[in-house]
């Protein structure tokens, strides 16, 4: 890589005899830095005109380019320096046994830096296993290799055309970490599980469109043979909702009994009681710490009311779904849905005079999704 300063104007004129330490190669990345001013889009046309391709701006008055030295000219105020390599990302410690990695490549690279790098890679004895070209503008098109090792990687930080480099690493979900985060800042220690916060004890009232409960998250027991399995119940890993079962104290189907393909929002209320009150039934029936999408208050129970039939949402009086989970023992409750209004309505009030009249109870509204502001009842 090189550096070219340009001590005055790109508008002024160029010059075919480039500074005293240029030396022709084959194509590759400079580095233009404005002596004064920042770089504008004039200016990168400019460059465009005289077979130069600005590709990013590392600062303001630094421009990263790529060029063909043995064919392009440079204003007569270019000197040549060393620039940095490309960076290598590391993956955390417990996960850095990859041996396949992306090489990035620089945005808005030519055709002539994609096939340079590709010889690079060549040259290394590194085949490409995938490639991803089909971006533009400011995105980097990539190259994944596969290396013995992530040693083997350092000489390609110095290929004109590298961007960065990044192990691909298995994704995962993180349910875990977030409620890690939420809990103290980190990503794998749970201060406030071990001193036994995990919502235990605390019922959770959810009005929604009903609930999987055959779900992992939510059912009693492992199989409809295992332990804890209810012979007597219509699906016996479900179990029989109340109080000795471990997730769902109390169902109201009264408008429907599912989380039912087909009806408005489908499977809403099995991801949002999933997001609040999961525990994976394999890790609660051996005993294990909670992982595989279990939440930060997973030693909530719930009660449910599903309020979508196959005419859509069709919620009854607030009051009524607020004191039936109080009844149940409830003290928070999820509203996940409402009118398309900012207005103050009818059901707002409702929420406000319950609030009032049970000041112990609390009830989250969530603020609608188009962005019009704050919809109702929130």
């Amino acid at each position: 890589m090189m550096v070219l300063f340009l001590f005055m104007p790109l508008a002024s004129g160029w010059n075919a005899v480039p500074g005293d330490d240029f030396q022709a190669t084959a194509p590759a990345e400079h580095l233009l830095v404005l002596k004064e001013g920042v770089w504008t889009s004039n200016q990168w046309e400019i460059l465009k005109e005289e077979g130069i391709h600005p590709l990013r701006n590392i600062r303001t008055d630094a421009l990263l380019v790529w060029a063909d030295e043995n064919r392009v000219t440079w204003p007569s105020w270019v000197t040549v320096a060393s620039a940095e390599m490309a960076e290598f990302r590391a993956p955390l410690a417990a996960e850095s046994t990859t041996q396949y990695y992306r090489i990035l490549l620089e945005p808005r690279l030519p055709q002539s830096g994609i096939e340079a790098v590709q010889s690079s890679l060549a040259a290394h004895g590194l085949p490409i296993h995938s490639a991803s070209l089909d971006v533009g503008g400011s995105l980097p098109g990539s190259f994944t290799v596969h290396v013995p090792d992530a040693i083997t990687l350092q000489p390609l930080l110095k290929i004109d055309g590298v961007l960065w480099i990044e192990p691909v690493l298995t994704t995962k979900a993180r349910n875990a970490q977030a409620s890690a985060l939420l809990e103290a800042g980190t990503l794998d220690h749970h201060p406030f599980w071990s001193l036994g916060l995990n919502a235990s004890g605390v019922v959770l009232g959810v009005a929604d469109s009903g609930i999987d409960a055959d779900h992992a998250c939510f059912r009693n027991a492992t199989s409809s043979t295992s332990p804890h399995a209810e012979s007597g119940a219509a699906y016996p890993a479900v179990g029989i909702f109340g109080e000795e079962h471990r997730k769902i104290l109390h169902l109201n189907s009264s408008v429907d009994g599912n989380d039912t393909p087909g009806h408005s929002d489908y499977r809403h209320g099995t991801h949002v009681i999933g997001s609040l009150a999961c525990h994976h039934v394999d890790n609660y029936r051996q005993g294990q710490a909670p992982s595989n999408g279990s939440t930060l208050a997973h030693g909530s129970t719930l009660v449910i009311q599903d309020i979508v039939s196959a005419d859509g949402w069709a919620p009854p009086p607030v009051d009524q779904l607020l004191w039936e989970s109080s009844s149940h023992g409830g003290v928070i409750h999820s509203n996940s849905w409402g009118d398309d209004t900012t207005a103050y309505t009818e059901r707002t009030g409702r929420f406000d005079a319950y609030a009032k009249a049970m000041p112990w109870s609390v009830a989250f509204i969530a603020p609608g999704n188009g962005g019009e502001g704050v919809l109702e009842p929130a």
